[in-house]
């Protein structure tokens, strides 16, 4: 069995050549700021990413692996609803009604740089993920039980027999057994 080394080099990201714990910590910490500035719009969406991030942050911080993979599980999710929600606000727009068919590339657009700006940030925090998870099977030490069946030797001492009690009789003057009329 090979022994965890936290300072291998695949748990060091192309960003600087920071590990993957640092990296996770200040890339939260980035998103955490963007969503509190967001919170004095005072919007549903802005108040979810939050909610998120604060878990992201928990899971980051305390490293653990299952708030983490469900802590991207709702990055995306939430990436998905902002885009649903932005692109029909938009839609809905004056502006956009002026722009007529000009105005779908731009959303198209917008969508695809906020997915491209969320890649990275979501790399980072699987790859924690994964540390945490190779750090966590190393430290598991396989377990071999031994199984042992001993056979009663006939110069040994066997176990008394107990017979099983006799039957009771049942008593004369309790009631009548129950029959059906």
């Amino acid at each position: 069995m090979v022994p965890f080394n936290s300072n291998d080099p695949k748990y060091h990201s192309c960003c600087c050549g920071a590990h993957v714990r640092t990296l996770a910590r200040v890339l939260v910490v980035i998103t955490l700021v963007s969503y509190i500035l967001q919170l004095f719009q005072l919007s549903r969406l802005g108040m979810a990413g939050f909610l998120i991030t604060c878990l992201g942050a928990f899971a980051i911080f305390q490293e653990q692996r299952m708030p983490m993979l469900v802590f991207i599980g709702l990055m995306i999710l939430h990436l998905i609803v902002g885009f649903i929600y932005g692109a029909n606000n938009v839609l809905r727009s004056e502006e956009c009604r002026e722009l007529g068919e000009k105005c779908t590339p731009v959303i198209i657009f917008v969508f695809l740089l906020a997915v491209f700006i969320t890649i990275p940030f979501l790399l980072a925090y699987w790859n924690l993920a994964e540390f945490i998870k190779d750090r966590e099977t190393s430290q598991q030490v396989p377990v071999l039980y031994e199984v042992r069946i001993d056979k009663p030797t006939p110069t040994g001492p066997s176990a008394p027999v107990v017979p099983s009690a006799p039957p009771v009789p049942s008593s004369s003057d309790g009631p009548p057994p129950y029959s059906e009329k």
